[in-house]
């Protein structure tokens, strides 16, 4: 866990133990809001997708997506710290 004092801004974690085997290591981007429940709904509101509805852990997560209307995407380089991610339509 990264933390600014009390705010936690980053976090890594094994997934090994409860994802199949085979699966690749994935990196996600969160989100804080003020209402889950309701960011859930402005997503949908907006035209995105709720891929996963809310769900309590530590935190109220839902797992959301927008189509950005890509018919590809591939990793076009990476470093240590940066994926460089080419999209095309």
């Amino acid at each position: 866990m990264f933390a600014d004092g009390d705010d936690q801004l980053a976090g890594v974690m094994d997934a090994s133990a409860f994802l199949p085997a085979g699966v690749p290591a994935e990196w996600s981007v969160y989100f804080g809001v003020d209402d889950t429940d309701k960011a859930s709904e402005l997503v949908v509101e907006l035209g995105g997708t709720v891929v996963e509805p809310a769900e309590d852990t530590p935190a109220r997560l839902i797992d959301v997506a927008q189509q950005a209307g890509f018919t590809s995407a591939r990793v076009a380089a990476r470093t240590p710290f940066n994926i460089v991610l080419e999209l095309r339509q």
